[in-house]
């Protein structure tokens, strides 16, 4: 079950990441994140696209990663106070332990990811068929 989970997962991303880098290199999408000067009010330095981080795992650099980033790096500040701490605070252990911010994050979202494809999974098993719950896994990553 896990095997065949893990290939729906690996299919998924392969796909998924694969559109995403030739849609970036197509469209020249702007990529990574920087930091950008501080707010007025604030002692936070908010982040930018940033040129070197043009790759397979800058791409996912985007939206509301540069918040949590800011948050790994800087701590709170009240403009983001509304963020729960967990997925900054192991960016920032990652970031310790010499993965840097980015890739921290890229690694712990597609684990995230995997763990609730499986999660996922076994509660739909619990009140459907096996094909129904396969076809459910399939349906909420391609969502």
């Amino acid at each position: 079950m896990i095997k065949k989970l893990f290939l729906a997962f690996a299919i998924w991303w392969i796909v998924i990441n694969a559109f995403a880098f030739f849609s970036m290199q197509r469209l020249h999408l702007s990529p990574g994140l920087d930091p950008v000067e501080k707010q007025k009010d604030s002692n936070y330095t908010y982040f930018k696209p940033l040129e070197e981080f043009k790759n397979f795992v800058g791409i996912h650099a985007r939206r509301q990663s540069f918040i949590h980033f800011t948050i790994a790096k800087q701590g709170y500040d009240r403009y983001v106070s509304v963020f729960f701490p967990l997925y900054p605070f192991l960016i920032k252990l990652g970031n310790m332990v010499g993965l840097g911010y980015v890739l921290t994050g890229f690694i712990i979202s597609n684990i995230a990811l995997f763990l609730s494809v499986v999660v996922f999974y076994k509660l739909a098993r619990l009140e459907f068929k096996k094909e129904i719950a396969e076809r459910s896994v399939f349906y909420l990553l391609i969502f």
